[in-house]
């Protein structure tokens, strides 16, 4: 399986399959690929997004960027405010930066070691003891032996973080209570030889926190809540975390095994666990979940194992061909509409009648549908996917575009009928506003965009030649006369995929999808001069998987911001290798640049896609429709904002 190399780019959570309701979703086998090579210097600790490496510098695993820091620090933490602690044994200090390497505070502290934040305060091993630390108070907690690892978290419930501390020199797990004030009651100890490392979570769905301690000596992992279960992994055990890596709900348990690598252990409710399955990581110190990932970290440096990936799956009735967005958590598909992760039929008003455009025609932030033909029909849309009867118009046209030309909020019809193209007013009978002469040829495509970038949408579109490109220029008094473009000839002169800026400049580029590769043309206007630059090719096939299928189906595909930087990234359907390519837009300056191939799995044959915020985190998602397997594959965006590396989910 390949490897991918990222360089410091470690982001990426990669998903899971399930089926859209009503079926129920199905359970998925959890299965890793390959890990990813980080070539990071080796690792020491990681706390949120952020790692300590041996070279005392602090990354951020997500992109790379360095963190300048105090050399020599040991032990790392993050607080509530995104704020770093390090511990510095040499200097017998404890350090707070902010994540720009601004020095906040410090505090003299005896050898510190292990450090964590309870609630404001930040918590440090030192000596036999807990050194707490805020801005104006300090205050101790006599441990016990030995104390190598803390950890805060309610564990009675009371809102209250309470303190766990593994003391192998004592053969105990420390707890103390939190009674507020920095006041604290030492519980009864709990009994493990050779304690190592905790972490806490609701393991067993009843609200309350267990506690989890790793113990070398024995090999054992213990969980210990309203009863307790010790976990034999037969070998020597350090760092252990809690999280849900198969996104079933339940947390689950990783557990370094320092000299192979990672064991993760699947909750399958009810304190029941699942066989541990090894991540053969090598020599390992640390490990932390990245989504539905695997960040294992030790003197390699760190390595970044995905899960394979399958989208959330739903049945269609027949392949939809029209898929469009209609407002948040709505999609068209086809005859059926997609609300959430739920499929139902579309309602009655609109069976039958497919393709269709769309256009907030009143102004009311829904789009509302309308379908081309003889007669043009219109259907208001009245929110939760239901729609208004049908309104007709009296033309006979396939071409057409919708956009807000005037700029007041509610979008204008253009139809192309003959030799004319028609401008319609926003009014409610869509009055006739223009009808502007365009020569003999036959529109080809067609599509709104703001070609010259002054601030108004024009028309663009192609004729029957298919070597033209001709504008109608919005002007104040309202769309002018076509006015050609010069550009390159080529063997699919005349398309319209997308129309998008990618390059920073104002001005769209034309963008063409076809067969594992995306065609950009330059937009080279200046002021009225109108012109394309040469074609730009932009790979989206690895050729890691061979086709399997013949005919001659171009790819679809589209541009839209995927990690909401303000650029625009490449998402193409590959419709021979069964999946959906991403390339982020890395290009500034005006110049195009993109960044790592990121594939993700589709159903058979998929020649549609849309994105659209389905579950409303303002992130767009994808949902992509399978000619062949009649379904749609929904991939949920997760990626985080300014990540370089594109992260769907289920």
């Amino acid at each position: 399986m390949k490897v991918i190399k990222l360089g410091f780019r470690l982001a990426g959570l990669i998903p899971w399959l399930a089926v859209i309701c009503p079926a129920q979703p199905l359970e998925a086998a959890t299965s890793f690929l390959a890990p990813v090579d980080s070539k990071l210097p080796g690792q020491l600790e990681c706390a949120g997004p952020y790692l300590l490496g041996d070279d005392g510098q602090v990354r951020h695993w997500e992109t790379g960027a360095i963190v300048k820091v105090a050399p020599g620090a040991e032990h790392l933490a993050i607080t509530n405010s995104s704020e770093l602690v390090l511990t510095y044994p040499q200097l017998n200090e404890v350090r707070v930066y902010d994540v720009q390497g601004k020095l906040l505070h410090k505090w003299p502290c005896p050898a510190p070691g292990a450090v964590t934040v309870l609630d404001a305060d930040i918590v440090a091993v030192s000596g036999n003891a807990l050194r707490i630390f805020s801005p104006g108070r300090e205050s101790q907690l006599p441990v016990g032996r030995w104390p190598v690892d803390v950890l805060a978290g309610d564990f009675d419930q009371d809102g209250r973080a309470d303190l766990a501390v593994a003391c192998p020199g004592e053969g105990q797990v420390r707890v103390f209570t939190n009674l507020g004030e920095l006041q604290f009651r030492a519980e009864t100890p709990i009994l493990s030889p050779y304690p190592v490392a905790l972490a806490c979570g609701d393991l067993d769905g009843d609200g309350k926190n267990e506690l989890v301690s790793s113990d070398r000596s024995r090999g054992i992992v213990s969980v210990h809540g309203s009863r307790r279960l010790d976990l034999d992994l037969k070998q020597a055990v350090g760092d252990v975390v809690v999280a849900d890596i198969n996104q079933d709900t339940r947390p689950d348990l990783l557990v370094v095994a320092p000299a192979v690598g990672v064991f993760y252990l699947l909750n399958q409710g009810e304190l029941r666990f699942a066989e541990p399955q090894l991540l053969p990581a090598g020599t390992t110190s640390f490990v932390a979940a990245v989504g539905s990932s695997v960040l294992a970290g030790g003197s390699f440096g760190a390595q970044l194992f995905p899960q394979e990936a399958a989208p959330l799956r739903g049945e269609l009735t027949e392949f939809a061909d029209t898929l469009m967005a209609l407002e948040v958590g709505y999609v068209l598909a086809g005859q059926q509409i997609l609300q959430g992760l739920t499929l139902r039929p579309v309602s009655s008003v609109l069976r039958g009648r497919f393709p269709a455009l769309r256009g907030d025609l009143d102004g009311d932030g829904r789009f509302d549908l309308i379908f081309p033909g003889e007669p043009w029909v219109l259907h208001r849309n009245l929110g939760a996917g239901q729609f208004g009867p049908a309104q007709t118009l009296p033309y006979s046209s396939s071409h057409g575009v919708v956009a807000d030309f005037d700029g007041n909020a509610r979008d204008e019809l253009v139809i192309f009928l003959d030799n004319r193209a028609l401008q319609l007013r926003d009014d409610a009978a869509h009055t006739l506003k223009a009808s502007i002469p365009i020569g003999g040829d036959t529109v080809w495509e067609e599509m709104a965009c703001d070609f010259d970038a002054d601030g108004r949408l024009d028309v663009l579109f192609s004729t029957s030649l298919r070597s033209n490109y001709f504008l109608l220029r919005n002007l104040p008094t309202g769309l002018g006369p076509p006015v050609p473009i010069a550009a390159p000839s080529y063997y699919w002169s005349g398309t319209l995929d997308a129309v998008a800026d990618l390059n920073g400049d104002k001005l769209p580029e034309l963008v063409y999808f076809d067969q594992g590769e995306i065609t950009v043309l330059a937009n080279e206007t200046r002021g009225t001069a109108l012109r394309l630059g040469k074609p730009l090719e932009v790979n989206m096939t690895d050729e890691s998987i061979s086709t399997k299928k013949s005919g001659s189906h171009g790819d679809e595909g589209m541009v839209l911001d995927v990690n909401q930087d303000g650029r625009l990234d490449l998402v193409d359907l590959d419709y021979y290798r069964d999946r959906v390519a991403i390339r982020l837009n890395a290009g500034s300056n005006k110049q195009f640049r993109w960044g790592d191939l990121r594939t993700f799995t589709t159903g058979q044959g998929p020649r549609r896609v849309v994105a659209q915020d389905l579950n409303g985190d303002g992130l767009p998602d994808l949902v992509i429709s399978n000619e062949d397997s009649k379904d749609l594959s929904v991939w949920i965006n997760h990626t985080h904002p300014g990540s370089s590396i594109p992260d769907f989910g289920r």
